[in-house]
């Protein structure tokens, strides 16, 4: 879903796809939205390797603990689809060099204009198509990854 990442790096643009996680909470709280790089995502956008000013950070997960490193405000990041774009949102970045892919925090998903319509499924649909998709009016969006 998450197809454009622009970082620290003079002239960076990252195209990722991304999972959203209703189960990742942001670190700093429900309004401040956060994405989870992986190594490489975060080497292309100029936030690898890490600087001595940014916060080393311990995080549970279901496979266990996660390492990383916390940098405020180090990625605007969009919703890129064939007809339209999300808006652009200012997000922290954790970066943990042993995930495998980029993933949507808690916090950033309903900023990014992300609303899912059957998770399961991999339904979703921009907020401004909800009332649309769910009068039966337009078919919801599928996700990239199912």
């Amino acid at each position: 879903m998450l197809r454009s990442l622009v970082g620290f790096k003079v002239g960076s643009l990252v195209e990722v796809i991304a999972g959203v996680n209703s189960h990742y909470p942001a670190l700093l709280g429900p309004d401040e939205p956060e994405l989870l790089l992986t190594k490489e995502v975060a080497e292309k956008l100029g936030l690898y390797p890490p600087q001595p000013n940014w916060e080393s950070v311990e995080r549970l997960s279901v496979g266990g603990p996660a390492y990383g490193w916390f940098v405020r405000k180090a990625v605007r990041a969009k919703v890129v689809e064939v007809d339209r774009e999300g808006p652009e949102v200012e997000v922290h970045a954790y970066i943990v060099s042993s995930f495998p892919k980029v993933l949507i925090s808690d916090a950033a998903i309903k900023p990014l204009g992300i609303w899912a319509v059957d998770e399961g499924r991999g339904l979703w649909c921009f907020g401004d198509e909800l009332r649309d998709v769910l009068d039966g009016r337009r078919e919801p969006r599928k996700s990239y990854v199912t």
